[in-house]
């Protein structure tokens, strides 16, 4: 008999764990929340990444006189302002309820908001040949981007405390 109930201590104590612990999540909707959060940030982060990628590619070609302005600006306009606004479009789709949550994803709308925006009013500036329309829109990108990597360290805190992170250009 003893040995029986040695056999089963082990097994027995496993599943009381994972009911408690089952029972926890289920009673924390804030934990809950950011595990959802975190999961449709992963999936926009990923995105965040091509759009880098898609950036910085057209850059290497501009710095290294390999496209026309022609090319760049119709690039611009099929690759980087559609993948600018598609994040722009899924960050603002996420809604989330928690307070501290909601205070800092409202950063990641704001300023892929104005990255999104800054990139057209690139193009446009650019295709119009408006050297302060232009540069303005530079100062603006920068802005969005000091604000992006705000965000990011913002997010991480709070998502320390449930054991997730968040990487701005995941790889």
């Amino acid at each position: 008999m003893k040995i029986m109930l040695r056999r089963l201590a082990l097994p027995l104590a496993a599943f009381a764990f994972v009911l408690v612990w089952s029972a926890g999540c289920k009673g924390d909707p804030v934990g809950r929340e950011i595990g959802e959060y975190h999961a449709a940030m992963s999936n926009l982060a990923v995105r965040n990444k091509v759009l880098a990628d898609e950036f910085l590619t057209l850059a290497a070609k501009v710095h290294g006189n390999e496209a026309d302005a022609d090319a760049v600006a119709q690039a611009w306009q099929d690759r980087i302002v559609p993948l600018a606004n598609e994040l722009k479009a899924g960050v603002a789709d996420i809604q989330p309820t928690a307070g501290e949550l909601r205070e800092i994803h409202s950063q990641a709308v704001s300023c892929w908001t104005e990255r999104a925006d800054s990139y057209t009013q690139l193009l446009a500036a650019f295709r119009s040949a408006d050297a302060a329309g232009f540069k303005s829109a530079v100062e603006r990108n920068q802005l969005s981007k000091a604000q992006e990597e705000a965000y990011f360290t913002s997010i991480n805190n709070l998502l320390a405390a449930y054991d997730y992170h968040l990487f701005q250009h995941p790889g």
